[in-house]
């Protein structure tokens, strides 16, 4: 009995009155017999037995609401009171234990939910106090309070360590902006200067040209005095040649005109008889005379053409002295231009070189700065100025137009400068549109640092490429 609750104390002890009253009952109908008196003890006896029952309905009702604050008390939330057909109080109370199960419910899985997502460095879930009231949703907006600090320290803390990180990552920048500007003014200079070098090389290429042209001239004109020469010399030859066979005719007419004369005295003394003869004796003495005329003039005519052959000969020895000597200035006049060209061709050489080199130093320094603008965007939470495509870039125009073309174009180093190129553009403005939402730096922290890390990866191949191309230049240059 001890162990009974005041319900069922009171339950047994109403059935045990019923009982005894219907005990009572029967022992006065049996000897008294039955009257008036006893429909009311009937009534009595209903309403006891009601009360039983209501008892019974009050006692069921408060067991379920016990076996549901024990399920309560193990930590099973999901209990509640079902088929409530009481009223008032006991409806109330019913009602109460439900709604205080549904707060207490609510109010635990979502702190556990929140808590749980703390424990995995996620500060979104909060504690959802709608419908809690009095205790429950005070204690939520507390936690909530706190999980918006904790938000708040972990989202520094990530940012911290990504600066951190990026900061490992990136190089060090201070002044390129300065460089940059000098390197521009220096590059333009050199090209400047190797157009110049370029315009004196083609000048003094066309110039060994003309001067071998006229070296050319000069040797022929040699080749033809010492031919002339030859030819005059022979001509002399042929002079003396023909000076001594006039001499011969000569001779011949003198002894034939001494013949003739011979004849014609002998024809004389012959009389009528050598008339005949001295006719022909006349004749030939005549033709001996015309002869002895003939060779006089010739001999003049040789004599004369004799001494202008020498003065031809004097003059035309004199022109290859002149054109030997002018060959021989010509020619140590050849050797300085041509030196002279090589080393324009080399300075032009160079200077290229140097304008070259200065410009892949120049595109590397733009680079830099195009990258460290992307981490100034992390380490100011500000997104500045347009994303630049690599074709619209200064190295981009270099490669797509015809000066890069044409300088290295015949090199694979060259080549292969697109892919890096084009992905450092790109990872670029991969890192922008992730950090658009800079509320969202610290849940995208290791995604941007792999992009960062690509980043600078494309970025070290390409300044390899870049320095590739110039050994390959030097290489095939020098």
């Amino acid at each position: 009995m001890k162990n009974l609750s005041s319900l069922s104390k009171l339950q047994y002890l109403n059935i045990i009155s019923i009982i005894v009253f219907m005990v009572a009952l029967v022992i006065e109908v049996i000897t008294i017999g039955f009257d008036w008196i006893r429909v009311l003890n009937l009534v009595n006896f209903a309403i006891a037995w009601a009360i039983s029952v209501n008892i019974r309905k009050v006692q069921a009702t408060i067991h379920n609401v016990a076996e549901t604050m024990k399920e309560l008390e193990h930590g099973h939330m999901e209990s509640r009171i079902t088929n409530i057909d009481e009223h008032g109080e006991l409806r109330a109370l019913c009602w109460n234990t439900n709604n205080m199960i549904d707060q207490l419910e609510v109010y635990m899985r979502d702190t556990y939910a929140v808590i749980e997502a703390l424990s995995q460095d996620r500060y979104y879930r909060t504690v959802q106090d709608m419908g809690l009231k009095g205790t429950f949703k005070r204690s939520a907006e507390y936690i909530n309070q706190n999980v918006y600090k904790m938000r708040a320290s972990h989202e520094a803390l990530k940012l911290s360590e990504l600066d951190s990180k990026l900061a490992e990552i990136s190089r060090s920048t201070g002044g390129l902006d300065v460089i940059q500007k000098d390197l521009v003014t220096t590059i333009q200079n050199l090209s400047n200067i190797s157009s110049i070098s370029q315009n004196t090389a083609a000048h003094s290429s066309e110039t060994v040209h003309e001067i071998g042209e006229v070296s050319q001239n000069l040797s022929a004109l040699s080749e033809l005095v010492v031919d002339s020469n030859g030819a005059i010399n022979a001509l002399s030859s042929r002079a003396n040649d023909i000076n001594s066979v006039v001499n011969l005719i000569k001779d011949i007419a003198d002894q034939t005109n001494l013949l003739a004369l011979n004849a014609a005295i002998e024809a004389a003394r012959a009389g009528e008889h050598g008339r005949g003869f001295a006719v022909v004796a006349d004749e030939v003495r005549k033709l001996a005379e015309k002869t002895q005329s003939a060779t006089g003039e010739i001999s003049i005519a040789i004599q004369t053409l004799q001494q202008e052959t020498n003065s031809i000969q004097a003059g035309s020895e004199s022109i290859n002295e002149i054109a030997l000597r002018s060959s021989a200035l010509i020619q140590k006049f050849d050797e300085t231009i041509h030196v002279f060209n090589n080393d324009a061709l080399q300075t032009a050489s160079v200077v290229r070189d140097i304008e070259s080199t200065a410009f892949v130093i120049l595109a590397k320094i733009d680079h830099m700065l195009f990258k460290n603008g992307t981490y100034n965007a992390i380490f100011t939470r500000h997104v500045h100025g347009n994303h630049v495509d690599h074709h619209n870039c200064r190295l981009g125009k270099w490669y797509e137009g015809n000066e890069g073309q044409s300088h290295f174009g015949q090199y694979s180093s060259y080549k292969g400068l697109l892919k890096p190129h084009k992905d450092v553009h790109d990872i670029v403005g991969e890192i922008r549109d992730v950090i658009a939402d800079m509320s969202r730096l610290g849940d995208n922290r290791e995604l941007i640092i792999e992009k960062f890390s690509r980043m600078e990866k494309s970025s070290d191949e390409l300044f390899k490429q870049l320095d590739t191309m110039l050994n390959e230049a030097a290489n095939t240059t020098h």
